[in-house]
């Protein structure tokens, strides 16, 4: 390895040189960030319009799907975009400000997976109590209190040192 100085966060940076395969995995990135966004709208439109889905359950899932679409914008907006034109003249912290993004999406998207389970086994096996444990009121809670907890999970990392 040569002697050379070692730059925070050079790792994140693109390599000023493109290959054909970061063409091709820049280009799958967009298109299936792009696909994600697509059927995301499709999903909250059906939510919006069939009644059924008027309940916690709907509301659980449209968080879930607005956390998913948030989540390929930003893989849209610097992963495509830094696989294809592999660019290092901006600042590295761009990157970490991403990948902490990234990593606050992707664990509430998780936790709604979580929630969509639990109300799904409380449906099946508590179908009496239904109604009362997962009030819409309820579920704005968790969500609330689920995406505040992910954030200071994330956030510890900053401050701790």
């Amino acid at each position: 390895m040569e002697n050379c100085t070692l730059v925070y966060g050079h790792e994140l940076l693109g390599r000023k040189d493109i290959t054909p395969m970061d063409l091709l995995v820049g280009l799958l990135i967009l298109a299936f960030c792009s696909l994600q966004i697509a059927f995301g709208f499709v999903n909250l439109w059906i939510l919006w319009n069939v009644k059924i889905f008027y309940n916690s359950f709907g509301t659980i899932l449209a968080t879930r799907a607005l956390v998913d679409m948030s989540s390929s914008v930003l893989h849209i907006c610097y992963s495509s975009y830094v696989t294809i034109s592999q660019r290092a003249d901006y600042s590295p912290y761009m990157a970490i400000v991403a990948g902490y993004l990234g990593y606050i999406l992707a664990g509430m998207s998780c936790s709604m997976h979580v929630f969509l389970a639990v109300n799904r086994f409380t449906s099946v096996y508590f179908p009496l109590q239904y109604r009362i444990i997962f009030k819409k009121e309820n579920c704005v809670r968790i969500t609330t209190v689920t995406f505040i907890a992910i954030i200071i999970a994330f956030i510890i990392p900053f401050t701790c040192k």
